[in-house]
């Protein structure tokens, strides 16, 4: 080793000696010593680099892992030997490889089952031995979520690349940006990138192709293609995979497809692969019951049990996501659960982009009444955009609920700009003890009619103020509306927007079954999907009379 590196600028161009120099010092000496080069002295620098990689990626540096393209489990027991797979992970990722499959393989269960984990090990097997293996290779990756792949995926990617042994591989870590990048792999051979759900044409346009090297050794041609959150994906998109496996066969050039999701309603191309309907026998598809993820420790019955109990067993989010099983939501419940799932994927979209939410916020609070019920405190930021559910337990001192919730609150540095009350019960009276301290409360009542009302399309009346408020949650979290409301993850919340049902009105007007029969129909208070539906009602305004003077 020569003489240490000097942190001012160099009086001699830098050269590739000093490469090995540079490569040994600490992270903060590294940026020292960039800031003393030259923009053309930076740039030999990291070429030199780049190439010194790339010479261990040679053929008379050919890692043992090339002789595992076929061998996915053989690989993570030899090369990831800390991880852990269930026996139905083992089994689905092997299905790829099934000698009686055509590559193809789905799996559906219930949430938790390490879904993710399966996509990741697939991801990461693919691309190293077949990198390994100087194969042209390619991988697509797609999500019913972006958010799936940037806070799910990758960083599970990212995990299994620091559990790896990559002096049994024989090859380099990946680098941050360089190889392994925020959505991507980018190697010597080939390249792994994530695309949008609805652009099938960039998964039209992976192919694989055999050839020579310089060498003149013979090479395969390999494509992945990964559907996560496959329920969510169109069915346009999964059927541009035949156009990748147009010339796959599986000898010299050899085409994967995995797919992965809890299962949504019953329809789609994911059900269909599942239902096994006409054309999909090419899949070999895999259902993981909530007893197997419960043996395997992925979750336990008190995570199921209590999920009834908040859902409902009979309810299509208990079916979709604990028992894993194909459902559609009641035709009579008010918020379809899909769209509450949209809005949790915004909120999470919104803290992975670190958003930055309006200082002024609002807060809709629906009182504890009895028993085991809580106060609940919705706090929302700007008009679309609800920060937390703040749980308060029952007191029959309304002075200690108004001090608990103003601890709460202390860190906002500002009173809210208002407290919506529910004061139909006994609401009105922790309503009276806020508005003494100088906070501005409004008081939701919701039995009064609700004349000024009308919904989005002008047209529809609704029965009364809490039919009304209901409905204009609805309108906030449609689609079809352009919704942008955004809700955090909390299981109580999805298990109460969802839970009171549309009823009959014999004038046909907006009716929405009163608080009670939701809570004699699920077993407990809707008090957090109530409390956002205060949040988020406001009066409508005053219709002007016009008189016509003759």
């Amino acid at each position: 080793m020569g003489a240490p590196i000097r942190t001012r600028r160099p009086r001699r161009p830098f050269h590739v000696k000093h490469l090995e120099q540079y490569l040994t010092l600490p992270e903060q000496a590294r940026t020292e010593f960039r800031h003393t080069l030259t923009p053309r002295e930076t740039l030999l620098l990291d070429q030199a680099i780049t190439q010194t990689w790339h010479q261990l990626q040679q053929p008379n540096n050919t890692s043992p892992a090339a002789a595992y393209t076929r061998r996915p489990l053989e690989f993570t027991e030899r090369f990831i030997p800390t991880l852990t797979l269930t026996d139905y992970q083992q089994t689905s990722i092997n299905d790829l490889v099934n000698p009686d499959g055509h590559g193809r393989a789905s799996v559906k269960g219930p949430r938790g089952l390490g879904k993710t984990l399966i996509a990741a090990v697939t991801i990461f097997w693919f691309a190293i031995t077949h990198e390994a293996a100087r194969s042209d290779w390619k991988a697509v990756i797609t999500s019913g979520s972006w958010f799936q792949i940037t806070a799910f995926l990758f960083p599970e990617i990212r995990k299994i690349c620091r559990l790896a042994d990559w002096d049994a591989l024989q090859i380099p870590p990946w680098r941050e940006e360089k190889e392994l990048l925020r959505t991507g792999i980018n190697l010597t051979y080939g390249a792994a990138t994530s695309s949008s759900p609805d652009r099938p044409e960039l998964i039209e346009g992976a192919h694989a192709a055999a050839g020579t090297n310089l060498d003149g050794t013979q090479t395969t041609g390999s494509v992945l293609v990964v559907f996560d959150e496959s329920k969510a994906i169109p069915e346009s998109t999964f059927d541009a995979i035949e156009g990748v496996f147009s010339n796959i066969d599986q000898q010299t050039t050899f085409g994967y497809a995995l797919a992965v999701s809890t299962p949504g309603p019953p329809s789609g191309k994911f059900y269909q692969i599942h239902r096994r309907a006409p054309g999909t026998e090419v899949w070999v598809a895999r259902t993981v019951t909530l007893q197997q993820a419960i043996d395997a420790g992925r979750v336990t019955q008190a995570w199921a049990d209590n999920l009834a109990r908040l859902w409902g067993t009979d309810s299509a989010h208990y079916r979709n996501h604990v028992l894993g099983e194909f459902a559609a939501a009641d035709e009579a419940a008010v918020i379809p659960t899909s769209w509450v799932e949209a809005a949790i994927g915004r909120w999470e979209q919104r803290r992975a982009d670190q958003w930055t939410p309006p200082d002024e916020y609002d807060i809709g609070l629906d009182v504890a009444r009895e028993g085991k019920d809580k106060t609940i405190a919705t706090i929302g930021r700007g008009p679309d955009h609800v920060e937390r559910f703040i749980r308060i337990n029952r007191t029959d001192d309304f002075t200690d609920t108004a001090t608990e919730l103003g601890q709460y609150l202390t860190p906002y540095g500002r009173p809210p700009a208002r407290i919506a009350v529910d004061a139909d019960g006994m609401g009105a009276g922790l309503g009276d003890i806020l508005r003494h301290q100088g906070h501005t409360v409004y008081y939701f009542r919701g039995g009064p009619k609700a004349d000024k009302w009308r919904d989005q399309s002008g047209e529809l009346e609704a029965f009364n103020r809490r039919s009304a408020a209901w409905w204009n949650m609805r309108e906030l979290l449609d689609p079809a509306l352009d919704a942008t409301l955004a809700l955090p993850p909390d299981d109580e919340m999805i298990g109460d927007l969802t839970a009171p049902k549309l009823v009959h009105d014999p004038q046909g007007r907006i009716k929405i079954e009163s608080k009670e029969q939701t809570k004699k129909r699920i077993g407990r208070s809707p008090d957090v999907g109530d409390s956002c539906v205060y949040r988020h009602w406001r009066e409508p305004p005053k219709r002007t009379r016009v008189r016509f003077i003759e």
